[in-house]
């Protein structure tokens, strides 16, 4: 059976009271009451949007830019790509540019936009801004946020990446995400290989 990937029609939820419940410099939790498609109340806490952005930037080797650092939350070390959330009112490629150069010390001459996602996790509003950089160069780090000083940049063949997200040693999900889109990306750009 062939199912039509269609989107949803209007919100069938209906907001009746909004409150903050928590906010710090980093963070703002939302609690809404909401009553439901059946007119049943309900309640959903959520952490307030902020967009963020997400760079695959790959130098003229076919390596791949990624960064390590500690996620608290996570209680583990990620590999992960760059990224940084768009301050405020700022324009997502602005942004993805100041995160690249702030995190792996290269700046890129060519950007091109890859559409956008949802975090992983429903209880976190806003959206991810994917980015393909390439034709890098070498430029002076930004300084970078004090929370990232135990940021390393690494670069690794794409291919070695994608294996790394198959066997778990990438698991930050919306990099693994992006890594396997460009990986298709850019294989469907290239000529069939020769029988």
């Amino acid at each position: 059976m062939h199912v039509m990937l269609e989107p949803a029609p209007a919100n069938p939820w209906r907001l009746t009271a909004r409150r903050v419940m928590y906010t710090n410099p980093w963070t703002t939790l939302i609690e809404d009451d909401i009553l439901g498609p059946s007119g049943a109340p309900g309640l959903y806490g959520y952490f307030q949007r902020k967009d963020c952005i997400l760079i695959a930037a790959v130098d003229d080797t076919k390596q791949l830019h990624l960064v390590r650092q500690w996620r608290w939350a996570f209680e583990h070390s990620t590999w992960e790509l760059p990224c940084g959330t768009c301050e405020a009112d700022e324009d997502p490629l602005a942004a993805a540019k100041r995160e690249l150069q702030e995190e792996t010390g290269y700046t890129a001459a060519r950007w091109k936009a890859l559409g956008s996602m949802c975090h992983s996790d429903a209880r976190v509003a806003g959206c991810i801004h994917l980015f393909y950089a390439s034709e890098l160069s070498p430029s002076p780090p930004l300084a970078g946020d004090h929370e990232e000083q135990d940021l390393v940049a690494a670069a690794i063949p794409l291919h070695e990446a994608v294996a790394a997200c198959h066997d778990g040693r990438i698991d930050h999900a919306s990099s693994v995400a992006l890594i396997l889109r460009l990986a298709h990306l850019l294989t469907a750009d290239l000529p069939p290989s020769p029988q």
